[in-house]
């Protein structure tokens, strides 16, 4: 912990034995700490001290599932994941609503999760969004790919906020504004 600007560190007890490989302040009391074996940690006094919380997919943390990505909305919502490919992809997420003493798994993984809450996903050649946590998304901008090119072809999304994004291929971009 650092109360310096990051001059100083010092170490503090997550009371766990399992690695950490993300931590995340919504402000100066308000974190989460995520890690090996599904391990998800909540301070309320500025990582002075972790308290345990639980997943509702046990069997999702009970194996080597390691969780390394968090998102913060607000202070009470929350996702969390387990990375595979570098983004949420074919990853597993699970969601908070209530600072984290409760979880939820999300079905429909997003590409990225913005800062206001926003899903953005590819799906079809189509950039797709969903403002409810993705129970629901609705499609902004189709896009036709050149001759002799397939979906496999879009390498990424990038959604830069709420109201930009960018998909781009190896031969194409494009960009919306929302």
């Amino acid at each position: 912990k650092t109360t310096d600007g990051g001059s100083t560190w010092v170490r503090q007890n997550t009371g766990i034995s399992a690695s950490i490989y993300g931590v995340k302040f919504f402000d100066a009391q308000t974190g989460w700490a995520i890690g090996a074996y599904g391990a998800v940690l909540r301070t309320t006094d500025g990582g002075s001290t972790w308290t345990l919380s639980k997943l509702a997919d046990v069997s999702s943390y009970m194996s080597s599932s390691d969780l390394g990505s968090i998102t913060t909305i607000d202070a009470k919502t929350l996702y969390i994941g387990r990375i595979a490919n570098g983004g949420y992809s074919s990853s597993t997420l699970y969601g908070s609503n209530d600072g984290g003493l409760t979880w939820k798994t999300i079905s429909s993984v997003p590409s990225q999760i913005t800062a206001g809450g926003k899903f953005w996903t590819l799906q079809n050649n189509s950039v797709r969004v969903s403002t409810d946590g993705g129970q629901t998304y609705t499609s902004l901008l189709d896009f036709k790919l050149p001759a002799g090119s397939s979906y496999f072809d879009v390498a990424s999304l990038l959604a830069q906020d709420d109201q930009h994004v960018v998909a781009y291929s190896r031969t194409s971009t494009y960009d919306s504004t929302v």
